[in-house]
């Protein structure tokens, strides 16, 4: 048998948030569904065992998945363990998007894992796309644990208020819609997906630790599919109107997202005068 280098990705899609209890509380919230009920295949392979779902990028292709169904705000939760050992180069993403249905307008939220050599934590880009804007405002962590020895809850609330990232219960980046943004706030209908591929050209390193297929294979499992959100046409539950109504963090979150920014952030747009002469509105 060749070598060939193989990342298996195994996500669990956890969505609802109901104001004053935490991401993670609620995971239990929601009942469980299987890949088949809630998501397709939208490119490659992923290879569905139930609710468990594998993700594969190797030589030949990447793959990917989106949910069958598209949301207007919610709260989007995937635990995710990442491939371990050598990934320089490989991307590995949980987002919402709407690029399929407003090419020229579109909105997206993206979580990115970013792939290190051995030994290497990993590093988290969060981005964040507005009505179609082509500059993305892009942010960098560095992870304070290993996230590939165990399962941790990387989280999306979207709402009109705000859009808040979250690992497990921890906060690591809000924005709040304001008058400043207008357009440039995520407003439209979007679908989650997640997907694995090769970004050799730019992932590590600035592109100088492409992908080696010679160190796979790379698994990642995980399980517990769950679905939960504002579907677009439908009537929203009780718990999906809380998602919509929640304004701001409580004041735990505040301290903890303080302590993400001081101790975590290595980049942020918002400080790129190079890429950015003149600042976001949101900047200021």
């Amino acid at each position: 048998m060749s070598i060939r280098g193989i990342v298996l990705i195994t996500i669990a899609v956890c969505i609802g948030l109901v104001h004053g209890q935490s991401a993670s509380s609620l995971a239990g919230s929601f009942p469980s569904t299987t890949f088949e009920q809630t998501c397709a295949a939208s490119w490659g392979q992923p290879n569905s065992q139930g609710s468990v779902i594998q993700l594969k990028l190797d030589q030949a292709s990447g793959s990917g998945i989106e949910s069958i169904h598209t949301y207007f705000y919610g709260f989007f939760s995937a635990l995710i363990k990442l491939p371990a050992s050598y990934s320089a180069g490989v991307v590995t993403a949980f987002y919402i998007s709407n690029y399929d249905t407003f090419p020229h307008i579109h909105d997206e939220v993206d979580f990115e894992f970013l792939g290190v050599a051995a030994g290497t934590p990993y590093l988290l880009q969060t981005n964040i796309y507005g009505d179609g804007s082509a500059k993305g405002r892009e942010e960098r962590i560095n992870l304070w644990f290993d996230a590939t020895a165990d399962f941790h809850r990387y989280s999306i609330l979207w709402n009109s208020y705000q859009l808040v990232f979250f690992i497990d219960d921890i906060p690591i980046r809000r924005m709040a819609r304001s008058g400043e943004l207008g357009h440039q706030y995520p407003s439209k209908p979007m679908k989650a997906y997640s997907s694995i591929w090769d970004g050799s050209n730019w992932a590590t390193d600035g592109g100088h630790s492409p992908v080696n297929y010679a160190y796979g294979p790379f698994v990642a499992s995980f399980t517990d599919l769950k679905l939960q959100g504002c579907e677009e046409g439908s009537i929203c539950s009780e718990q999906q109107n809380e998602i919509s109504s929640i304004r701001d963090l409580t004041e735990q979150q505040k301290n903890d997202l303080a302590w993400v920014r001081e101790n975590h952030l290595t980049y942020t747009y918002c400080n790129d005068r190079q890429r950015y002469p003149i600042p976001f509105p949101e900047c200021s």
